[in-house]
């Protein structure tokens, strides 16, 4: 099932929201719609759940900037890749950006990306650095860029241009370390990384 509530035709950014159904998937939401800079689309992604509106508040599925989309079960246990995938072929944005139904950002998300892309105009990838439910942010503060970027200790708290999915085929493979893998495949086909000093990104 597909609500096509996206109403803006080529926002700056769209966040891809994969979803089993939590009820924190509203919170995730709000920060998004509490940006300061309004130039971004979302897709929430219901993997396997049915009338995944019916979970939503109505200042969120009331939302033109909100897409709804509802797909059989294709992610596994603590992977997300696949889910991500189908919401980043909504994407119509510049940019691609994501967050998991029980996290947050920082209401200067959206305008810190718009200002770190403009002084990073080669980076295909911003990474933010997200403070973890233990306390911790990562990447860590002495990472200075993408090089030293590790498993296990980066996230989903990157931005990445749109054209690397249309164009060049990018995807997410399922795997415990799907994120940094995606990272490292960006990397590696010598397209930039940039890692940024902000933290943005918020795990509960």
């Amino acid at each position: 099932t597909f609500f096509d509530l996206y109403e803006m035709p080529h926002p700056f950014v769209t966040f891809v929201v994969p979803s089993i159904g939590r009820h924190t998937v509203n919170r995730a939401l709000l920060s998004i719609q509490n940006q300061t800079d309004g130039d971004w689309g979302a897709v929430v992604v219901f993997d396997g759940i049915l009338n995944g509106k019916s979970l939503l508040s109505p200042s969120v599925w009331s939302d033109p900037r909100v897409m709804i989309l509802e797909i059989e079960r294709v992610g596994k246990s603590n992977h997300g890749a696949n889910v991500r995938n189908a919401g980043v072929r909504r994407a119509v944005s510049e940019w691609v950006a994501f967050l998991d139904d029980d996290d947050t950002l920082s209401p200067d998300y959206v305008a810190k990306l718009r200002s770190e892309s403009a002084l990073h105009p080669e980076a295909r990838v911003v990474v933010f650095r997200m403070h973890n439910s233990d306390g911790r942010v990562l990447p860590p503060p002495h990472v200075e860029d993408a090089s030293g970027l590790t498993r296990g200790a980066v996230g989903i708290s990157f931005s990445v241009k749109t054209e690397l999915f249309q164009r060049e085929g990018m995807r997410f493979y399922p795997s415990s370390t799907e994120d940094f893998d995606f990272l490292a495949r960006v990397i590696k086909s010598g397209n930039m990384v940039h890692l940024s000093r902000f933290v943005l990104y918020f795990v509960r």
